[in-house]
């Protein structure tokens, strides 16, 4: 088996790719646009995907509801005294150095 038989369809393909010229790309009419979102506007949703989409949703509020309670946490614990501002960047040096 000739080596270059796998690599052939692929050299045709670079090749035609090379020697083609730009054409602008044309934009759908407004008219199709409209037909299109219509149209997906109207489809009807399986019960199963509105399931999921529902379990979807309700699991990004429960993820920005626990981290704006451990943001809130967080920021109640820090205190405003220079000496804890130095610890915070000294911890915040070392997280980044860290990484």
């Amino acid at each position: 088996m000739n080596k270059n038989t796998k690599l052939e369809p692929l050299d045709r393909l670079l090749r035609s790719a090379a020697l083609s010229w730009d054409r602008p790309v044309a934009c759908p009419s407004y008219e199709m646009e409209m037909r299109v979102m219509g149209a997906w506007r109207g489809a009807e949703w399986d019960v199963e995907a509105a399931w999921l989409n529902q379990l979807f949703r309700r699991g990004v509020v429960l993820a920005v509801g626990l981290s704006a309670i451990a943001v809130a946490a967080s920021l109640a614990q820090m205190t405003t005294s220079p000496a804890d501002e130095l610890e915070f960047s000294g911890m915040m040096v070392q997280f980044v150095a860290l990484r």
